[in-house]
């Protein structure tokens, strides 16, 4: 007897034909959740009944997820997971430590980040380098219109460097606007880890920037830096400072 199937079993009956192969899979496991997880393992078993239920009441809240971060693109990326649920063996991953809905929301979540920093990457050297300039300034402008070009390269290189987690973040948060606490929670981390993960990678886009600037424009490090105070700190392509009480919240 299997006391973690039968209590999966009680909660679905639909699924007492897979009785033995899910105490197969599921021999010597002592999870908080039993019931989801016997469902969860019957889906990835090929459990029609299962995956027909998971599709109705899961993978919604897996939607909803993304479509908060990617829009449209939300669609394509269930069907995705989808697949990898059902078709692979993503689902066995589940362990029935947490809730199932939220193990599946936190796996789409992450799913949209990705996607939707290689859908940004190409585009935010175009963006960031237009949002760094201080409306007004006429140094700044004049600077802009002289080595566009070069800052352009510069932040493309800046980006290409940083660590996958770094982009993601910091594409998310500035070019999405994703709230940190919404970027934690894809990453099992609270808000202020991810700032200290926003901060870190702006400093490294600033020190990749200005070390190519300084190469591209021959300039010496004192030089540059002195310029570069003089027109708004063009190098804050991240975060003005620190968020408002109203990002963190």
């Amino acid at each position: 007897m299997n006391e973690l199937v039968d209590t999966g079993l009680r909660a679905w009956p639909a699924l007492e034909p897979m009785r033995s192969r899910l105490c197969e899979q599921l021999r010597g496991r002592e999870p908080r959740h039993p019931e989801q997880l016997v469902l969860a393992t019957a889906a990835a078993l090929g459990s029609r009944w299962a995956q027909e239920h998971l599709d109705a009441t899961v993978l919604p809240v897996a939607l909803r997820a993304m479509r908060r971060i990617v829009g449209d693109d939300a669609e394509e990326l269930l069907q995705e997971l989808r697949t990898r649920f059902f078709a692979g063996t993503a689902l066995l991953g589940y362990r029935g430590d947490g809730a199932l809905v939220t193990w599946v929301r936190t796996i789409a979540t992450r799913a949209a980040l990705e996607h939707s920093r290689a859908r940004r990457l190409e585009a935010a050297p175009q963006v960031e380098a237009e949002q760094v300039a201080c409306d007004g300034d006429l140094e700044l402008s004049f600077f802009k219109r002289q080595h566009r070009a070069a800052f352009r390269a510069a932040f493309a290189a800046a980006l290409a460097e940083l660590e996958p987690r770094q982009a993601v973040v910091l594409q998310l948060h500035l070019a999405r606007g994703v709230p940190l606490s919404r970027i934690g929670a894809a990453y099992g981390v609270n808000k202020s880890t991810v700032l200290r993960w926003v901060e870190a990678a702006r400093r490294d886009v600033q020190a990749v920037v200005r070390r190519r600037l300084g190469a591209e424009l021959r300039l010496g490090q004192r030089e540059l830096d002195s310029w570069l105070a003089s027109v708004g700190q063009l190098l804050s392509v991240s975060l003005p400072a620190l968020p408002s009480q109203e990002q963190l919240a």
